[in-house]
């Protein structure tokens, strides 16, 4: 994705209003399809994780965690993606094989966890998960499609960044109508601190609300001072998390979301680590991405969650997921 317009952030301006329309088809869309088809349910329990914005708010930390919560209590959990960017449509399970252009960036950073399918319909794909065993199913984003029944569905916000001007695209970050989006929603799960605006958006919310935050895994990075690129919808949740846990960034650089690094891109940013005499960092879903050999000399950043409420979150997942 590319780098969102300024004006979604703030109140539209005039000169953009005559376009509403747009928005208005747009978000209608969304909640035709929503309302009139009927979902298909499955066996086991589907946990979704998604999000009413376009571009990064801190999904894939989020599924990492509840799936590892699910592992520890012993249950056979998977995740089920759509692959975006990859070119499989699936039903495909994600293997050490399999490259970011087959599948997308995510899965592969998804499947060092837990299983991990890629489909496109997530129908088929729950179904083949189903059929391999899995008995607790975390789908990756998801929130807009309205063909698989979701047990819990989560909703994940950046506190910073909000719902932006609360318009629908193209106007707008929103991917549906903020009102229709939450009500569909059991859990807000709020990455990084929420702003007044995000508060205030939520008061009339009446499902549990949490907040985490993005933080470097203990001692997994033993220098002080780094170089630090990435290619991912927030890359600011990045450089934070490493000045927040005392590292020194002497240069960042951000790429657009899901991007593909060239031959030449790498070749500079190791140059400049280089001059700078710091090692070369980047997220895990970025590292994951590269070839084996672009892989040399960057040193991956192992993130996870610390949240500030887990057990309101914990308490709504055991109501809804049978032990």
């Amino acid at each position: 994705m590319i780098r969102p317009p300024q004006f979604w952030e703030n109140p539209l301006p005039f000169y953009w209003r005559p376009w509403a329309w747009v928005s208005m088809i747009y978000g209608w869309v969304i909640q035709h399809r929503l309302k009139n088809i009927v979902p298909t349910k499955v066996p086991v329990p589907v946990i979704c994780v998604g999000n009413l914005t376009l571009g990064g708010t801190g999904k894939t930390p989020v599924s990492l965690f509840l799936a590892t919560y699910f592992l520890k209590k012993g249950k056979k959990v998977g995740f089920l993606t759509r692959g975006y960017k990859g070119k499989s449509r699936g039903p495909l399970r994600v293997n050490t094989h399999h490259t970011a252009k087959e599948v997308g960036d995510e899965p592969l950073l998804l499947a060092r966890v837990a299983p991990t399918w890629v489909a496109r319909d997530r129908v088929l794909g729950a179904r083949e998960m189903v059929r391999k065993g899995i008995d607790i199913i975390i789908m990756d984003d998801g929130h807009q499609n309205p063909f698989l029944y979701k047990d819990v569905s989560l909703v994940v916000v950046d506190g910073v960044q909000g719902f932006g001007n609360k318009e629908v695209f193209p106007l707008g970050p929103l991917r549906e109508p903020l009102h229709f989006g939450l009500s569909r929603a059991e859990g807000v799960v709020i990455v990084r601190s929420p702003s007044h605006a995000l508060k205030k958006d939520l008061v009339a919310y009446e499902g549990i609300v949490t907040e985490a935050n993005i933080i470097i895994k203990k001692d997994s990075l033993p220098f002080r001072k780094v170089m630090a690129f990435c290619g991912i919808g927030n890359p600011d949740k990045f450089f934070t998390s490493l000045e927040e846990a005392g590292i020194e960034i002497v240069e960042r650089k951000s790429f657009p979301d899901h991007y593909r690094y060239r031959g030449s891109d790498l070749k500079s940013l190791k140059k400049m680590a280089l001059s700078h005499h710091v090692d070369l960092v980047t997220t895990e879903k970025d590292w994951v991405r590269l070839s084996k050999q672009d892989q040399k000399d960057i040193l991956p950043v192992p993130l996870t969650l610390k949240w500030k409420e887990w057990a309101k979150m914990e308490k709504l997942i055991t109501q809804k997921i049978p032990k």
